[in-house]
Order: structure tokens, then sequence, then C-alpha cells
């Protein structure tokens, strides 16, 4: 824990930086002792800066990941638990924190109650499945449009593919959608299967998404793994 509070990975930030913030602020909730506070408010406050400036006013991650979303939020509500004991005012702000992220994923969720896969998500990391029924309606849910009825749902993705600090986990999926009719997955994004080779290349490249593409040009200059130009 201790390698861990002097490596922090700034220098990839985002989901990383997050999460490294929640193992110190774990750390210090499962131990006692002078290196325990240390790890305890060293933790909680970058965490709580990752927090600020990665989460929309909406709830959304700034990373626009599903799969992350609720990875994040489950992370909130695991450590708001072990939290209690070292200060229970915290703990709540996090599993607020946690409920907010959750109910904007919630919203974009198919008629089968999962998450869509756009961006570098996959149906295992889709945890938080909800039969909380949405009726018929439409409505924008951050950049998305989302519109349902009856067993049909229409996931339109209107903002950018990417932020432009950290494209990591983006696709050259510009104005993509997903398509749920009389309950099943239709249109489907294919996600991710692979962080390295050529299969991620594949996966990135737009021909996986639901987009519209003149002579087969990419909508983006995907290269490298995690890499995102014009």
């Amino acid at each position: 824990v201790d390698w861990l509070g002097r490596h922090l990975e700034r220098d990839i930030a985002g989901n990383h930086l997050w999460t490294n913030g929640a193992g110190l602020a774990l750390a210090g909730c499962l131990f006692a002792g002078k290196s325990a506070d240390r790890w305890w408010a060293c933790g909680y406050r970058l965490l709580n800066e990752c927090i600020d400036s990665q989460l929309s006013a909406d709830g959304e991650h700034f990373e626009r990941t599903p799969a992350y979303q609720c990875e994040l939020a489950s992370q909130l509500v695991e450590l708001a638990g072990w939290g209690d004991r070292r200060d229970p005012d915290q703990a709540d702000r996090w599993r607020s924190t946690s409920h907010r992220m959750r109910s904007f994923a919630d919203r974009l969720r198919h008629p089968d109650g999962v998450s869509p896969l756009f961006g570098d998500s996959t149906f295992d990391c889709l945890e938080m499945k909800s039969s909380r029924p949405l009726g018929n309606r439409s409505e924008w849910v951050g950049d998305y449009y989302v519109h349902r009825c009856a067993g049909d749902a229409l996931i339109f993705d209107t903002g950018d593919m990417a932020a432009d600090s950290l494209p990591a986990h983006a696709h050259a999926d510009l104005l993509g959608f997903e398509l749920s009719h009389a309950g099943e997955r239709i249109f489907v994004d294919r996600g991710v299967f692979a962080y390295s080779g050529s299969a991620r290349g594949e996966y990135r490249s737009s021909s996986s998404h639901n987009v519209l593409t003149i002579d087969s040009e990419e909508l983006a200059d995907v290269w490298s793994s995690f890499r995102m130009g014009r």
C-alpha cells in the first residue's frame, strides 16, 4: 500500500487514478495506526478529487464507457461499507454518488435490463441489471437520446467519442446507436474483446459500430491500443 501511495497513476489518470484513491482509502479502513491514517487521508482526498473532476452533473463518468461506469459505482458502494468505520458522512457521500452513477446507467439500459456496449464495455462488467420498468417515453440522458415504446428501445449517442484528455477507452463510433425490438437486441455494439493486438484495432474501428461511413473512411484515427487522433 505504501508503494501504491508513492506511485499514483497520474500519468494515466481517469479510472486508474480513481481506483488508486479507492484502494488507499480501503486500506486505511482495514488497518490501524499511523500508516493507515495516512492511507485513508490520501485515499479519500484523491477519490473525492476524481469524483469532482470526472463526473458530469448527471452522474456520467467522463470516459463514456458503461462498463466502467458500473464498475466505479460498485467500487464506491463497497468502499462506503468499510468507510462507515472511519467517517460515516464521507461514506454516505460515496453511496449518494454511486446512486447517481447507477441512476444514469439505469436510464440507458435495454429492455433486457443491461446497459449498451458502448466503448470498452463487456457484458461481464455490466453487472448492474435492473428490472425496474421505465415506461414509454423519449428523453435525453446526458448526451444520449433514448426512445422507449413497449419492448422497443433506441439508445442514440450524440456526444463526443471520448474525453479530449483521455481517449483510452474510446472507439470510432461517432453518432452510434443500439436498438432493441420486442425485448430483443437487434442492432448491437461489439463492445471490446481485447486490449492489445489486431483484435483491438478491429473492435475500435467504425465497421464494428452502427454508424454512417463514406467510402469506408474511419470516423476517428484510432491507433496503438489506447490512442485516438483526429
